[in-house]
């Protein structure tokens, strides 16, 4: 299988020329004779801690976004993968589609929103496999919950992430250089770990965001572009780094076989985490879910007071 990840370069604040953007990847995936490309988490908008994050799912809806990539998919005959903020039943999910040529879809809302991103968005599901395809946004390549999730028929993984760094000018260099490393380490690591090549899309650049829920202090961070394909055992076919533009890589893969043997292991993480990672898991998830009561009456319109849920 011919696959294509892309690297974006993320304008914040630009939904609808970020999706412009996105599409001209997926177009010169396409001229490269790519049958799948997938692109970024959160293309349209990237992720901060910003009242400028109410209006994403509404300017999503808006912009047509999905539409748009159903058309273009049908024009390019390929397969288009990536995940927007999406409003369904009043909530609000990041939700991962994959989109054919013959005009169907396949969603996977992101099940667990990683920190602070459950102010702005509801867990969601853990029906990630479409046929060959198992999908994983971010964190959940970090989760053995993931790979025991993935159904016996996939054959390669769709991935895209929206990572942080520490904020820039951060004292804790080390912390800032391990988990650069822990970006650059995940996808060929949740390769190996579930047996399947991993296609992993990534937005690179700069973003402005409060430090943390409870911190109002407005810092900057970069955003940790590691866009990779990986084959099954874990072993990087192809890679970007380092380079603060629109990009995409272009690879053939090959598929596991059908029937492939997964051992999630135990616990929740797939790598050790550091503990100060853990506390900001916690900590960060618990405020961000107190917040999103509030914030989805902003971001859906009608729906205050509905209740919070996954989708049905």
């Amino acid at each position: 299988m011919r696959v294509a990840a892309t690297q974006l370069l993320l304008a914040q604040g630009d939904v609808e020329g970020n999706c412009e953007r996105a599409i001209a990847l997926a177009r010169l995936a396409a001229r490269e004779r790519a049958e799948v490309v997938v692109l970024p988490e959160f293309f349209t908008s990237g992720v901060a801690i910003d009242d400028g994050m109410l209006s994403v799912p509404r300017r999503n809806r808006d912009a047509r976004v999905l539409e748009r990539l159903k058309a273009e998919s049908r024009a390019l005959g390929i397969i288009i993968s990536g995940s927007t903020l999406s409003i369904r039943d009043g909530d609000v999910y990041n939700s991962m589609v994959v989109v054919r040529p013959d005009g169907t879809v396949f969603v996977h809302d992101k099940d667990l929103p990683t920190q602070f991103e459950n102010a702005y968005y509801a867990p969601g599901d853990g029906r990630r496999t479409d046929g060959v395809f198992a999908l994983a946004l971010c964190w959940e390549l970090l989760r053995r919950k993931t790979v025991a999730e993935i159904g016996p028929g996939a054959g390669v993984a769709l991935a895209g992430s929206c990572w942080w760094s520490l904020p820039v000018g951060a004292s804790n260099r080390e912390l800032d250089e391990y988990n650069d490393a822990l970006n650059a380490a995940t996808p060929p690591a949740f390769a190996a770990a579930a047996g399947l090549p991993v296609v992993h899309a990534s937005l690179v650049g700069r973003i402005r965001t409060r430090r943390s829920l409870a911190r109002d202090e407005v810092v900057e961070r970069r955003l940790i572009g590691t866009t990779q394909i990986a084959d099954r055992n874990g072993r990087v076919l192809a890679s970007i780094r380092n380079k603060d533009l629109d990009d995409l890589i272009v690879e053939d893969v090959e598929p596991a076989p059908p029937g492939t043997r997964r051992d999630a292991g135990e616990g929740f993480w797939l790598p050790p985490m550091r503990d100060e990672y853990l506390r900001a898991w916690e900590a960060e998830g618990r405020l961000g879910r107190e917040l999103y009561a509030a914030n989805r009456a902003k971001m859906v319109p009608g729906v205050a007071g509905a209740p919070i849920g996954p989708p049905a």
